[in-house]
């Protein structure tokens, strides 16, 4: 069996499912694009996925595949979610509160115009989907206790000397930026271990309120020591169609077309820019 070479950082969002399942699904996902695209016979590195899923309250938030918004009731985080999607997109056309399709009754007229502007833009459900991450990475940046356990399943996973190469998509690469800011990521040492390259990938470290609640003054910065690979679709709603180059310092944005599901991880593990990072970052 190969060493772990590889950790996998998954976004908060999570339901039926543990850290064997999720390392399947990933290794399976990254040997797909791999094999196809430099032969049947090259070599696929062991990954595992930490999951951490579980420490968050079983919400509609963080567990059901298809939630609603009807829990959206708390003043704070009501606030939080409009100031988001306000930075997230100022520029939105945003129709009139009445007659808008598809939306919860509860929810407040103004989340149900974005809903239905993000619609617009993206597709049908890319509003809601948009405002569960918005309200998952609320629930990261306000459930310390949380937080500070899902950040310790995943170092412990990077203690393996032979881990080199993090992956990190969605909500994950906010953890594993959250991570790097703490020390908390094992930088490369003469016997060969450490970290030394990130791959992001789905993130939403564009959005203003992260660099806020994460204390980031200037741009996001990596530790010299780590290589920052940023992968993105631009049809990708969670990164807003863009990459990180505007707001980090040292990372290489390589955009890629990810099809009709544009955010899934799946998705962004098959590609050639994928195989190709992962391989230059374990020669």
């Amino acid at each position: 069996m190969s060493s772990i070479q590889i950790v996998g950082v998954h976004g908060i969002r999570q339901w039926d499912t543990n850290a064997l399942k999720l390392g399947t699904d990933w290794r399976t996902a990254l040997a797909y694009g791999i094999t196809r695209y430099f032969g049947a016979a090259a070599h696929v590195p062991g990954l595992l996925t930490p999951y951490y899923g579980d420490v968050f309250p079983k919400t509609k938030r963080f567990q059901l595949s298809q939630p609603d918004l009807d829990d959206l009731t708390d003043p704070n985080e009501i606030n939080f979610v409009v100031e988001t999607l306000e930075e997230y997109a100022p520029d939105l056309d945003l129709p009139e509160p009445e007659g808008t399709l598809g939306v919860p009754p509860r929810v407040r007229p103004r989340i149900t115009q974005w809903l239905a502007g993000l619609d617009g833009k993206w597709g049908r459900g890319a509003g809601e989907t948009i405002v569960t991450r918005i309200r998952e990475l609320y629930g990261y940046l306000h459930n310390p206790t949380a937080a500070e356990q899902a950040r310790q399943r995943i170092v412990d996973s990077l203690t393996d000397s032979d881990v080199r190469l993090v992956i990190a998509h969605s909500l994950g690469s906010v953890i594993i930026y959250d991570m790097s800011q703490r020390g908390e990521i094992p930088a490369p040492g003469a016997n060969g271990g450490g970290v030394g390259t990130l791959i992001t990938c789905g993130s939403p470290l564009n959005w203003p309120p992260v660099k806020r609640h994460l204390d980031v003054t200037g741009e996001f910065q990596l530790p010299a020591s780590i290589t920052w690979v940023n992968i993105f679709d631009p049809k990708d709603p969670i990164t807003a169609g863009q990459g990180l180059s505007g707001r980090a310092t040292d990372v290489q944005d390589i955009q890629v077309d990810n099809g009709d599901d544009p955010h899934a991880a799946r998705r962004y593990l098959r590609q050639e820019a994928m195989a190709r990072a992962v391989r230059t970052a374990l020669a």
